[in-house]
């Protein structure tokens, strides 16, 4: 039972690690965006569809 116990901790805090990074990513992605000029943005739009 504790073993288990132990397992979902460590899923849990592998979970929480996981969330932080996508949160990075996130964050600088929107950096990144706010960086490139207005006027290449309907380029970027246009190649992400």
């Amino acid at each position: 039972m504790s073993k288990r116990n132990g397992m979902m901790k460590n899923f849990k805090h592998r979970f929480f690690k996981f969330s932080k990074v996508i949160k990075m990513k996130i964050i600088l992605k929107s950096i990144m965006v706010n960086m490139i000029p207005l006027s290449s943005l309907p380029k970027l739009i246009k190649s992400r569809v």
